[in-house]
């Protein structure tokens, strides 16, 4: 979607890599802000275990976890320690997703290759 929008701003001319590369920051950022909560959640079910009986939490499922959570100690908790995640994913998805596009255009440009086969 990004990368569609950033070629339709661009007169449907390809982009250069430096907006690739923002696309693929763009997209790790906001994918690892959408998935922070549920990996809060499986994160604190694992470690549930390994406390004392005293102080588990007993969550029974995700969903009550993520309840809990909330409850407990308010909304913004779900994003507590996020910042490492969303800084992995946005260098992650810059790499990948840069290099895959940049990729795809030298071997079909450069070498007559359709994307379908740069695919497989």
């Amino acid at each position: 979607v990004l990368t569609n929008k950033a070629v339709a701003a661009n007169d449907g001319k390809p982009l250069p890599l430096y907006q690739k590369a923002l696309c693929g920051l763009t997209a790790g950022a906001i994918g690892a802000c959408v998935g922070s909560p549920a990996d809060l959640a499986l994160i604190r079910m694992q470690a549930d275990a390994t406390l004392p009986v005293a102080q588990r939490r007993n969550y029974t499922n995700a969903f009550h976890a993520l309840y809990r959570i909330v409850s407990d100690e308010g909304v913004l908790a779900l994003w507590k320690g996020a910042g490492p995640t969303v800084v992995r994913a946005m260098a992650l998805n810059m790499g990948m997703l840069a290099s895959y596009d940049q990729s795809v255009e030298f071997f079909r440009d450069n070498l007559g290759f359709s994307e379908v086969s740069t695919v497989i």
